[in-house]
């Protein structure tokens, strides 16, 4: 049985969303909603706020289908202890109704992935990006 928290994020135009998280053994799914449309000149990428995570971890970020947009990995001690924010494109197609869901997994070479833990993804948000076409 999933758990279903709902939060609050912000975006970077300042304009709230919300999301929920639902966990898995193997993963936590974001779902995600937009404010507003995308301007013209403008496109949506994540952003995925990490803390600490354990050496060689990575955090691989997929669409609710599977489809790989991404992974974020902190090198260096200093942001791997510190945590940081990421963006990640997002393709046209991952934007359903105004709403995102994304699948996010830690993976690591010696174990199977898993769900990471609140402190290893801190949140997950959409941002605006200024785009020229």
């Amino acid at each position: 049985m999933a758990l279903v928290l709902m939060l609050a994020a912000g975006l970077l135009s300042a304009a709230p969303s919300s999301f929920a998280i639902a966990a898995e053994p193997d993963a936590a799914t974001f779902e995600l909603m937009l404010p507003r449309r995308a301007a013209a000149d403008e496109a949506v990428w994540a952003q995925v706020r990490v803390g600490a995570l354990p050496r060689g971890a990575e955090v691989t970020v997929e669409t609710a289908d599977g489809a790989r947009l991404g992974s974020v990995s902190p090198f260096g001690l200093r942001s791997a202890q510190q945590g940081a924010s990421y963006t990640i494109p997002l393709p046209a197609g991952a934007i359903v109704d105004g709403r995102v869901q994304l699948r996010l997994q830690v993976t690591q070479a010696s174990a199977a992935a898993r769900a990471p833990t609140p402190s290893e993804v801190e949140g997950v948000s959409l941002i605006f990006v200024p785009v020229t076409k």
